[in-house]
């Protein structure tokens, strides 16, 4: 039997824009607290219950080191008592199952809840607890100094997980820049184009002039005449039929 280690499941918390790993807490505990609906029905002798959401949560506690950046995030949320976004966290829990690849994270935004602080006179604590504050995104990620901060392959949000516990690969394109090119494509056709229309429309000019000048019979004129709008027209409705 291969049994986890604790120490193999490690926290990571984002902070201007990179995560730092949870160093020196001496908890952190995940709650699930899931809800139930339970009810009798009047034909049976027992109690059914159904799960039927969650509210989880993640207990901890730390010993304050004012040169650990996790540290200092969460006691200036605690010291000037933020609310709202300022008091939401990104953290990301990894399985390192391979320390020298890529390894399997679980992410999400979590409100902080402070509880107490200075409680032991060993070391300067702080406690409280991180609270749901939106769906979980299951992530890669990988680190290049010992897994002392980690870095997320790929754009993050690739695939949530629901609460039945499957993972939603989210397969939404981003066609910003595919409209940017085919605004381009079109501006560039546009030029073309309008050049093929004017020198259609010159060389019509041309023939219009050569047929006034020239002895030529009636028949033979009109035939020119005609072939001329012919070009010119096509040109025209190709260049319709492109910018539509």
């Amino acid at each position: 039997m291969a049994t986890s280690k604790r120490c193999d499941k490690v926290a990571f918390m984002g902070i201007s824009g990179k995560y730092h790993r949870m160093t020196n807490f001496t908890e952190i505990t995940t709650n699930k607290n899931p809800r139930e609906y339970s009810r009798q029905y009047v034909d049976e002798e027992f109690e059914r219950a159904d799960v039927v959401g969650y509210n989880p949560s993640v207990s901890y506690a730390f010993d304050y080191d004012k040169d650990n950046p996790v540290h200092g995030l969460i006691k200036d949320i605690v010291d000037k008592e933020l609310v709202g976004d300022e008091a939401v966290v990104e953290i990301i829990m990894v399985d390192i199952d391979d320390p020298e690849g890529e390894n399997d994270g679980i992410s999400r935004r979590w409100s902080v809840v402070p509880d107490a602080e200075g409680a032991s006179l060993d070391a300067y604590t702080y406690s409280g607890s991180f609270r749901a504050n939106g769906e979980k995104t299951a992530v890669k990620v990988n680190s290049a100094d010992g897994w002392q901060t980690i870095t997320k392959n790929g754009k993050s949000g690739g695939g949530s997980v629901a609460a039945d516990g499957s993972i939603v690969i989210e397969t939404r394109l981003d066609t910003d820049g595919i409209e940017q090119g085919l605004d381009e494509i079109e501006r560039a056709v546009e030029g073309r184009l309008s050049a093929v229309e004017n020198g259609a429309r010159s060389l019509m000019d041309a023939i219009s002039a050569a047929v006034g000048s020239a002895d030529l019979s009636e028949s033979a004129a009109a035939l020119i005449s005609s072939a001329a709008d012919a070009i010119l027209g096509g040109a025209g409705s190709l260049f319709s039929a492109a910018l539509e």
